[in-house]
Parts: structure tokens; C-alpha cells; sequence
């Protein structure tokens, strides 16, 4: 049977929610206005003046985005690196001969009291005291005392320079004094300092970069040394003539305040390590891994002694300086014979310079050599011996 009540289906129906609803967008056109000659007036909403505005007045200023440059370059030069180590270390040594006491000092240690027939004082036997105790009398005999300091301090940190790319960054500095001090003691237990010789060595970090192609901007090397040195002028320092003209950067010996301990602050070394090279389409081929080391090591070390006057006079000089690898190549190759087949190829340099004071010379070692290494291992295959099969592994270098 036919439904009593038939409902009409649409086949323009429109989308649920709309149903009965006559929408309809009319837009109607704005009316033109003229002047008296006869010209359109144009006519402009005053809310888009006020968005354009808005818009202006959000802008950064040229001084804030040069602000905001200024942060993102120090975060990317101070911030941004992976690690950062600092170690610093402290050694101090002091012996003294010819004490009074006839103790060991055990009581001192732990008792209450001092006693200085028991032996040295508690704070030297700590190492926070010079202070050993009463010396012997012992009628003008000579008795010595010992001290010796080395302090150093390392700084590390690391950061990536592109995708693959890393490099890893490093200061030291490390100097030591040494001080032999002889006492005369007389019979009334007075004690006179007959002499004192004290001597110290300085090894820190150092930057020279040589003179060779476009590297020669940079004034350094033995010309610039002789170029600051001048032998008629008596007040001309030969031994900071040899600092200041192999130092790339003197920067810090030029700063009022800094200029006695520059000699003391480290300069930059590095190693740079650049992995995924086989990615690139022309190396794709030749290798599974392929990668690109770098690396800059430079030392300078010094060597004095305590005048009798008290002025330290440097009677030892020397640079090195060296690129190892200046550029390395490490490869990886696909497996052969069932084995791994790798091998590397480096180029280094190495270049000393020794200064001496009393005979005005400075001489220079230099080395330079090339090297490259094949390796290829084997493991896990079964060589049959005596009816016996083993499992072995091989390897050979050239």
C-alpha cells in the first residue's frame, strides 16, 4: 500500500542545517560621489587606516632588530655548545730539615695541645702552614727548606659548525715555582737566610697561525719578531719581541690591565671532525663513510729564574706549533671477501722554535710528512687444521 502521507524528495536539496532557509550574499554597489567638475571622490574607510597603523606600530625598530642580532650572535658564539668542561688542579709540596723536636708529631695531630718536642705543628702536617716547628740549634750547620707549586687549568667545549660537522675547542695553562731556601742556624737558635734560589716554568695554549698564502695577513713569524727586536735599542726585550711577534692575536698584551697576565692566559686550539661525507653525490660511489679530520696544537713554554735582585729573568723560550693532521681523510669500504676493508691518508706538519737568551739565536725545527694506512679484518670464518676446524680472525695493516 502507498503511504497516506508522501513526502517529496528534492534532488537540489540543500546541506542539512540549511533546510528551508533561503541564504542569499547581495553585496549592493557604493554610491559615487563627485566633485563640481565632475571627478569620482574616493572614499577611504577610516578602519583600514587604523589596521595599516596598527600594522606600522608593530614593526620592529632598526634599533631592536639590530638588538636582536646582537643576542643571537653572542648566544651563537657564548651559548651554543654541547659541552663544557673546566678542571683546575693545585699541588703543593714543603719539607724542612733540622727540627728541634724529637717526635714524630702523632701527638700534635690529635691532641689538644702543642707540643714542640713532639714533633711539627698540625697545620704542617695538613699543608695549610709553613710553620714546622722550632729548628735545631745546632752551632752555624746549613738546613734546607723545600717548596714547590704547580697549578693547571684545562678548558674544554664543543659545538657543531654544520650538519656532520663538529668542532672541538680547548685552552691550558699550567705554570709551577720551585723554592730552595738555605738557613744558617747559630747557637741561640737564630735563623738567617744565607740563600735563596727559586725558579718557575710557564706551559700554556698558544695561537700562531703561519705566514703562507692568504694566511700572510697576519703578521707573525720570525720576520715579525725581528722586526719588533732591535738590538741598538737598549730598552728592546728580545724575550717579548719572541712572544708578541709569533702571537697571532696579541690582543691582551695591549690591554693596561691585563698586561701581566697575559702571558699567563691561554689561547684557542682545535679539532675538527667532519662525518657523512658519502652522502655527497660525487664521494657516493667510492665509499660507505667517508669523513674529514683537522686539527691545530700549539704550545709555549718558558723557563726562568729569581735573580738576586728579585726580578725573574727568562732563561728558557720555545714554540711549537703543528697541523696533525693539517687534513686526514678517512674511508670506509664495503665488505670484501666477507671482511671490512678501511683506510685513511693524513698530512702533517709540525715546526718548533727555541730561543736563546744569552746567545740571541733563535733556532727552528720543522717536519713534514705524509701517511696513509690500509686495514683489513676478518672474524668469525673456519680454517680446517689436524681435521680440527676453529674459527679465526685475521687482520692486516700496511
Amino acid at each position: 500500500f502507498d503511504p497516506f502521507f508522501k513526502e517529496d524528495v528534492n534532488k537540489d536539496k540543500p546541506p542539512s542545517g540549511l533546510v528551508g532557509k533561503d541564504i542569499r550574499l547581495t553585496q549592493e554597489p557604493k554610491a559615487i560621489e563627485y566633485d563640481s567638475l565632475g571627478n569620482p571622490i574616493t572614499v577611504v574607510d577610516s578602519t583600514q587606516i587604523l589596521d595599516s597603523l596598527l600594522i606600522e606600530s608593530n614593526k620592529p625598530s632598526i634599533v631592536s632588530r639590530a638588538l636582536n642580532f646582537l643576542v643571537a650572535a653572542a648566544k651563537y658564539v657564548f651559548l651554543d655548545y654541547e659541552m663544557i668542561s673546566f678542571n683546575f688542579t693545585n699541588d703543593n709540596s714543603l719539607s724542612k730539615s733540622g727540627l728541634k723536636a724529637y717526635g714524630t708529631g702523632f701527638s700534635n695531630f690529635w691532641g689538644f695541645s702543642y707540643d714542640e718536642n713532639a714533633g711539627p705543628t698540625r697545620g704542617f702536617m695538613l699543608g695549610i702552614s709553613s710553620d714546622a716547628g722550632p729548628r735545631a740549634a745546632s752551632g752555624g750547620s746549613l738546613l734546607n727548606d723545600v717548596n714547590s707549586q704547580k697549578n693547571s687549568i684545562d678548558f674544554k667545549t664543543s659545538r657543531p659548525l654544520w650538519e656532520g660537522a663538529k668542532i672541538d675547542l680547548n685552552w691550558k695553562s699550567g705554570w709551577s715555582v720551585n723554592k730552595n731556601s738555605t738557613l744558617k742556624v747559630e747557637e741561640d737558635g737564630s735563623i738567617f737566610v744565607q740563600n735563596v734560589n727559586s725558579t718557575g716554568t710557564l706551559n700554556r695554549s698558544f695561537l700562531t697561525i703561519p705566514p703562507v698564502l692568504f694566511l700572510s695577513v697576519f703578521k707573525t713569524g720570525i720576520t715579525q719578531v725581528a722586526e719588533l727586536y732591535d738590538p741598538a735599542d737598549p730598552n728592546s726585550n728580545l724575550s717579548e719581541a719572541f712572544v708578541q711577534g709569533f702571537e697571532t692575536f696579541p690582543w691582551f698584551s695591549n690591554i693596561s690591565f691585563l698586561k701581566d697576565f697575559a702571558n699567563y692566559i691561554p689561547r684557542a686550539n682545535w679539532r675538527i671532525t667532519w662525518d657523512g661525507l658519502e652522502k655527497l653525490p660525487l664521494l657516493k660511489s667510492l665509499a660507505d663513510r667517508i669523513s674529514l679530520d683537522h686539527s691545530y696544537a700549539s704550545t709555549y713554554t718558558e723557563g726562568w729564574k729569581l735573580s738576586r735582585d728579585g726580578k725573574e729573568e727568562v732563561q728558557v723560550q720555545k714554540i711549537e706549533y703543528g697541523f696533525a693532521p693539517l687534513l686526514g681523510l678517512n674511508l670506509t669500504f664495503g665488505q670484501l671477501w666477507g671482511g671490512n676493508f678501511s683506510g685513511n691518508l693524513k698530512y702533517s706538519t709540525r715546526t718548533n722554535f727555541d730561543l736563546g737568551i744569552t746567545t740571541s739565536n733563535i733556532t727552528e725545527n720543522f717536519s713534514k710528512d705524509i701517511g696513509f694506512t690500509l686495514q683489513y679484518s676478518k672474524s668469525g670464518f673456519e680454517l680446517p687444521l689436524f681435521g680440527v676446524s676453529l674459527k679465526n680472525d685475521i687482520e692486516f695493516s700496511l
